[in-house]
């Protein structure tokens, strides 16, 4: 599933081309899943050294929050790994599976949430 940058509006705006067939390595990553000695969660996908889908207590590194996250528990957490990648987990449950983004994919999320282009998703 290639990601795909179209520029419009003086802003990158990311979309995945979702019919993109699976080369047969990725038919192979999808059936092993072997990540630094872990097996991934059903449905995990490499990219290049952690999984999506991968248990997120098993990334070793530093993960943090918002400080505008309320002490209930639900929140997403990030981890920025050392090749740049970001990770990302549910807070409530941080051995479930996380998601890994290139760091051009979380850039554009980030400055598409700057740009208020989510707030449909929320009640603002």
């Amino acid at each position: 599933m290639p990601l795909e940058f179209r520029y419009g509006e003086g802003r990158a705006i990311a979309s995945w081309d979702c019919t993109a067939p699976l080369h047969a390595s990725s038919r192979r990553l999808a059936a092993t899943r072997h990540i630094n000695g872990i097996i991934a969660a059903s449905g995990g996908v490499r990219v290049e050294g952690h999984s999506n889908g991968v248990p997120a207590d098993s990334i070793k590194a530093a993960w943090v929050k918002s400080k505008k996250s309320a002490a209930n528990g639900q929140c997403v957490e990030l981890a920025k790994l050392p090749d740049g990648r970001v990770a990302v987990r549910n807070s409530t449950d941080p051995s479930g599976p996380a998601l890994i983004f290139k760091k051009t994919e979380f850039e554009a999320f980030v400055h598409g949430a700057r740009e208020r282009e989510f707030d449909h998703l929320i009640d603002c």
